[in-house]
Protein backbone atom coordinates (compact mmCIF):
# COMPACT_ATOMS: atom_id res chain seq x y z
CA UNK A 1 0.00 0.00 0.00
CA UNK A 2 2.96 2.67 0.81
CA UNK A 3 4.74 2.02 -2.68
CA UNK A 4 1.29 3.29 -4.00
CA UNK A 5 1.96 6.41 -2.19
CA UNK A 6 3.61 9.37 -1.91
CA UNK A 7 4.38 10.40 1.63
CA UNK A 8 5.39 13.53 2.76
CA UNK A 9 6.66 13.77 6.04
CA UNK A 10 7.67 17.28 7.89
CA UNK A 11 8.16 18.82 11.31
CA UNK A 12 5.40 17.33 13.63
CA UNK A 13 4.74 14.41 11.17
CA UNK A 14 5.12 10.70 12.23
CA UNK A 15 6.09 7.70 9.97
CA UNK A 16 5.68 4.54 11.40
CA UNK A 17 5.09 1.09 9.54
CA UNK A 18 2.21 -0.85 10.52
CA UNK A 19 3.13 -4.34 10.41
CA UNK A 20 0.37 -7.07 9.14
CA UNK A 21 2.09 -9.96 10.02
CA UNK A 22 5.24 -10.34 11.07
CA UNK A 23 6.99 -7.82 13.53
CA UNK A 24 9.26 -6.43 11.53
CA UNK A 25 8.97 -5.98 7.66
CA UNK A 26 10.11 -3.69 5.28
CA UNK A 27 7.79 -0.88 3.04
CA UNK A 28 9.17 0.85 0.15
CA UNK A 29 7.60 3.82 -1.16
CA UNK A 30 8.60 6.31 -4.10
CA UNK A 31 9.52 10.03 -4.03
CA UNK A 32 9.10 10.65 -0.23
CA UNK A 33 10.12 13.57 1.28
CA UNK A 34 11.59 13.58 4.22
CA UNK A 35 11.79 16.99 5.87
CA UNK A 36 13.61 18.09 9.40
CA UNK A 37 11.74 17.89 12.27
CA UNK A 38 10.09 14.82 11.15
CA UNK A 39 9.87 11.00 13.08
CA UNK A 40 10.43 7.97 11.94
CA UNK A 41 9.13 5.12 14.34
CA UNK A 42 11.17 1.26 13.30
CA UNK A 43 10.39 -2.03 15.42
CA UNK A 44 13.76 -3.84 16.24
CA UNK A 45 13.50 -7.69 17.13
CA UNK A 46 17.28 -8.35 18.52
CA UNK A 47 16.52 -11.33 19.49
CA UNK A 48 15.49 -12.30 15.81
CA UNK A 49 17.64 -10.26 13.89
CA UNK A 50 15.64 -8.06 11.97
CA UNK A 51 13.86 -4.80 12.21
CA UNK A 52 11.18 -2.74 10.28
CA UNK A 53 12.65 -0.92 7.34
CA UNK A 54 12.03 1.87 4.99
CA UNK A 55 13.34 2.10 1.34
CA UNK A 56 12.50 4.99 -0.50
CA UNK A 57 13.39 5.21 -4.64
CA UNK A 58 12.72 7.59 -7.24
CA UNK A 59 14.55 10.78 -9.19
CA UNK A 60 11.81 12.92 -6.77
CA UNK A 61 12.66 11.86 -3.45
CA UNK A 62 14.27 13.89 -1.26
CA UNK A 63 15.56 14.32 2.65
CA UNK A 64 15.79 17.95 3.63
CA UNK A 65 17.15 16.66 7.69
CA UNK A 66 19.80 18.74 8.77
CA UNK A 67 21.71 19.40 12.02
CA UNK A 68 19.68 22.42 13.38
CA UNK A 69 16.58 20.47 12.06
CA UNK A 70 17.10 17.02 12.30
CA UNK A 71 15.27 13.55 11.11
CA UNK A 72 13.92 11.70 14.25
CA UNK A 73 14.18 8.56 14.02
CA UNK A 74 12.72 6.28 17.55
CA UNK A 75 13.59 2.67 17.44
CA UNK A 76 10.90 0.40 19.44
CA UNK A 77 12.37 -3.04 20.56
CA UNK A 78 10.86 -6.02 20.53
CA UNK A 79 11.47 -6.95 24.04
CA UNK A 80 13.23 -4.75 25.68
CA UNK A 81 13.86 -7.72 28.18
CA UNK A 82 16.08 -10.07 25.98
CA UNK A 83 19.74 -10.57 26.92
CA UNK A 84 21.92 -11.45 23.76
CA UNK A 85 24.65 -13.83 24.00
CA UNK A 86 28.13 -11.61 24.82
CA UNK A 87 29.80 -10.61 22.09
CA UNK A 88 26.65 -10.69 19.91
CA UNK A 89 26.70 -8.62 16.52
CA UNK A 90 23.82 -6.77 15.43
CA UNK A 91 23.30 -4.63 12.20
CA UNK A 92 20.05 -2.75 11.43
CA UNK A 93 19.32 -1.12 8.17
CA UNK A 94 17.10 1.06 9.16
CA UNK A 95 16.60 3.70 6.15
CA UNK A 96 17.62 3.36 2.67
CA UNK A 97 17.38 6.65 0.30
CA UNK A 98 18.21 7.13 -3.21
CA UNK A 99 21.77 9.27 -3.46
CA UNK A 100 20.12 11.80 -5.12
CA UNK A 101 17.59 12.35 -2.70
CA UNK A 102 20.01 15.20 -0.95
CA UNK A 103 22.61 14.51 1.60
CA UNK A 104 21.44 13.54 4.90
CA UNK A 105 24.24 13.15 7.45
CA UNK A 106 24.76 11.24 10.91
CA UNK A 107 24.38 14.79 12.68
CA UNK A 108 21.00 15.29 10.81
CA UNK A 109 19.56 12.22 12.54
CA UNK A 110 18.35 12.22 16.32
CA UNK A 111 18.08 8.49 17.13
CA UNK A 112 15.70 7.62 20.46
CA UNK A 113 15.11 4.55 22.00
CA UNK A 114 11.81 3.80 22.83
CA UNK A 115 12.36 2.03 26.16
CA UNK A 116 16.06 0.91 27.58
CA UNK A 117 17.04 -2.48 26.11
CA UNK A 118 20.34 -4.71 24.75
CA UNK A 119 19.76 -1.91 21.52
CA UNK A 120 21.36 0.82 23.92
CA UNK A 121 24.66 0.38 22.90
CA UNK A 122 24.08 0.48 19.10
CA UNK A 123 25.81 3.23 16.84
CA UNK A 124 24.00 4.78 14.07
CA UNK A 125 25.93 5.48 10.85
CA UNK A 126 24.72 6.91 7.35
CA UNK A 127 26.72 5.58 4.56
CA UNK A 128 27.26 5.79 0.86
CA UNK A 129 26.45 2.24 -1.05
CA UNK A 130 26.01 1.03 -3.86
CA UNK A 131 24.18 4.51 -5.01
CA UNK A 132 22.27 4.51 -2.15
CA UNK A 133 22.27 6.51 1.37
CA UNK A 134 21.96 3.70 4.01
CA UNK A 135 20.62 4.81 7.89
CA UNK A 136 21.96 1.78 9.64
CA UNK A 137 22.47 0.95 13.10
CA UNK A 138 25.08 -1.48 14.57
CA UNK A 139 27.58 -2.54 17.11
CA UNK A 140 30.16 -3.14 14.57
CA UNK A 141 32.73 -1.07 12.34
CA UNK A 142 30.36 -0.10 9.25
CA UNK A 143 33.05 -0.62 6.68
CA UNK A 144 36.15 -2.44 6.11
CA UNK A 145 39.40 -0.64 4.96
CA UNK A 146 42.07 -2.23 3.13
CA UNK A 147 45.28 -0.31 2.96
CA UNK A 148 48.18 -0.94 0.63
CA UNK A 149 52.05 0.02 0.96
Amino acid sequence: MLAALRPIVCAGGVLAIANDGPLCQTATTTNAVLCGGATLKFDVDAENGTCDSLAVVGDAASVTATEASPLHIVVVPADDSYEPAPGQNFTFDLLTLPAGAGTLTKRAVDLFFASPSCLDGLRLYVLQLNGRQVVRLTNRNPGTCVMVR
